[in-house]
């Protein structure tokens, strides 16, 4: 990508539609919508995110159900019961929790389907949820997802400090983290207030 402007240096082939292309947008919402952000510009944001990898309809047409999801935990729905509310206006229906816990594919379409099944199903104790995601097996990208619905759910200090503790380089993610999320709601404050994009 050297020389090129960086609008061009994400992917734009079919392997690009995977459940990872949601995570750079998680986590721009995750801090959208914790400052109070308007949904139309988190939605916005997060969209913006989801370029910085890769050019998806595929993933970027699954960023609105996943922000609609967060957002209805910021209102103080559980995961659980947002997850379901995404479901029935999704798909028209319920999520069957009887089901077995699904092996987490790499597809955004399948992936969130997988998503919101954990979440519905397990979203009501954090550890007992990743632990379900981690048992099943499948793409570990799904594991950052899941874990931005049910951490928004529960707030970081009620996550388990053991699975905290001895975190490498957990500050240093952290400020990197909150760089990409300040620097992602900037640019869209400024492209909706008209101001030059970053």
């Amino acid at each position: 990508a050297r020389g090129r402007p960086l609008a061009e240096c994400p992917s734009s082939d079919d392997g690009v539609s995977s459940i990872e292309g949601l995570t750079l947008p998680a986590v721009v919402l995750l801090g959208a919508l914790g400052a109070a952000m308007p949904l139309t510009d988190a939605l916005a944001a997060a969209c913006g995110a989801a370029r910085v990898t890769r050019r998806s309809e595929r993933v970027e047409a699954h960023v609105e159900p996943l922000q609609r999801t967060l957002g209805a935990i910021f209102e103080g729905r559980s995961a659980a019961d947002a997850a379901q509310a995404t479901a029935v206006r999704d798909f028209g229906a319920r999520i069957d929790v009887t089901q077995p816990d699904p092996v987490a594919p790499s597809d955004v379409a399948v992936g969130w389907q997988s998503t919101l099944l954990l979440a519905a199903k397990h979203g009501d104790d954090f550890t007992r949820c990743l632990l379900a995601n981690a048992n099943s097996g499948g793409d570990n990208v799904h594991r950052l997802v899941l874990g931005a619905l049910v951490g928004a759910d529960c707030g970081a200090s009620r996550i388990p400090s053991e699975l905290k503790r001895g975190l490498a380089h957990a500050e240093a993610i952290e400020r990197e983290i909150g760089a990409f999320v300040a620097s992602r709601v900037k640019r869209s404050r400024d492209k909706a207030g008209g101001a030059e994009a970053l």
